[in-house]
């Protein structure tokens, strides 16, 4: 299990991209140059499928497009082991991202999302944090290494 492995879910990213602002996850993989964030097909799927919602459509002006580009660019895309064991319960949509996150040896999914949260017990070896926090540990650190 590697500490610098992040999969970050469907939520987690748009709370990112969608007020326009991915400088923070820029800001992540300059300062820290081992961290890995990993993606892959079915995350970028979920994402366009989201942001083909007309009231997202009418709220922001999405290029779905460079959302794609810049996920694919800035992350390790993956491709998952076919096909996706059930892990999940209550929420099969779910199951590509804690498959994804195994995988890849990541050891934090950072997700929102109250059926991956819940799985904290059943898979210790994986922090599933939640974007504040996610946001919390890595500004503070690169508030002091800006200084």
């Amino acid at each position: 299990m590697r500490v610098n492995n992040f999969v970050l879910d469907c939520n987690a990213w748009l709370r990112f991209l969608l007020p326009n602002k991915p400088d923070f996850i820029l800001d992540v993989l300059e300062y820290f140059p081992n961290t890995k964030i990993y993606s892959c097909q079915e995350l970028i799927d979920e994402i366009e499928d989201v942001l083909h919602r007309s009231r997202l459509q009418k709220r922001y002006n999405i290029n779905h497009k460079k959302v794609q580009y810049f996920i694919k660019d800035v992350t390790h895309f993956y491709t998952l082991s076919k096909p996706i064991k059930r892990r999940v319960p209550n929420d099969e949509k779910d199951d590509y991202i804690l498959a994804l996150a195994i995988e890849t040896n990541s050891s934090f999914i950072v997700s929102d999302d109250r059926h991956l949260q819940s799985l904290k017990k059943a898979y210790p070896k994986i922090n599933f944090i939640t974007k504040e926090e996610f946001v919390k540990v890595f500004s503070e650190k690169i508030k002091k290494l800006k200084n």
